[in-house]
C-alpha cells in the first residue's frame, strides 16, 4: 500500500511539472483571480451638497446573464457609496482563447429620477484594470451626462 501512495505522489509531481513548463510563467494564472469589477467607491452630490438615501446600482453584464447578480446600496448622510471587488477564481478561463468583454455599469435613482452613473467596457480581468487606477467617484446629478474620455455618465473619477 506504501508503494501506491509514493507511485500517485511521484504522478502528481511529475504532472505539476509538465504543467509548469508547458505554461511557464502563465502557471500561476491558473490558480489566480479573475476581477469582473475592481472595487468601487464614491460620492453623490446635488446642488452641491451631499445626497443622502440615493439609491446605487452596480450592473455587471458578463458570461451568462444572471451570473452577476445586480447589487444596490443607499449613501450615507456625506452621500458616500461602496461596492466590493467581484472577482472569480481564473482556473482555465485565462486559457481559453476569446474576447473579454465586462460591461459595467453605475446608475443611481433619487428622488423618483434615473440616472446614468457610468458606463464601461472592460477589456481585461486586471485589479483596477478599467482605468489603471481606482474607482473613486464623484456623481454630480446637477452634470450633464457626457460620453467623452472616462466620463459617461454623471459620475467622473475622482
Amino acid at each position: 500500500m506504501a508503494r501506491s501512495s509514493a507511485s500517485r505522489y511521484r504522478l502528481v509531481l511529475l504532472v505539476a511539472a509538465v504543467i509548469s513548463v508547458v505554461l511557464g510563467t502563465n502557471a500561476m494564472a491558473l490558480f489566480g483571480t479573475n476581477v469582473i469589477f475592481s472595487e468601487v467607491s464614491g460620492t453623490v452630490i446635488k446642488n452641491g451638497k451631499p445626497v443622502e438615501g440615493a439609491k446605487v446600482l452596480q450592473i455587471t453584464l458578463w458570461s451568462k446573464p444572471g451570473e452577476v447578480p445586480e447589487k444596490a446600496v443607499l449613501t450615507d448622510k456625506n452621500g458616500q457609496f461602496s461596492f466590493p471587488e467581484i472577482s472569480r477564481p481564473a482556473g482555465f478561463s485565462n486559457f481559453l482563447p476569446g474576447e473579454i468583454t465586462i460591461v459595467q455599469k453605475i446608475n443611481i435613482e433619487f428622488d423618483g429620477k434615473e440616472y446614468r452613473g457610468w458606463l464601461n467596457t472592460k477589456t481585461n480581468y486586471e485589479r483596477e484594470g478599467e482605468r489603471n487606477r481606482p474607482l473613486r467617484f464623484i456623481c454630480d446629478l446637477d452634470h450633464t451626462p457626457s460620453n467623452t474620455g472616462d466620463d459617461f455618465g454623471v459620475c467622473r473619477l475622482a
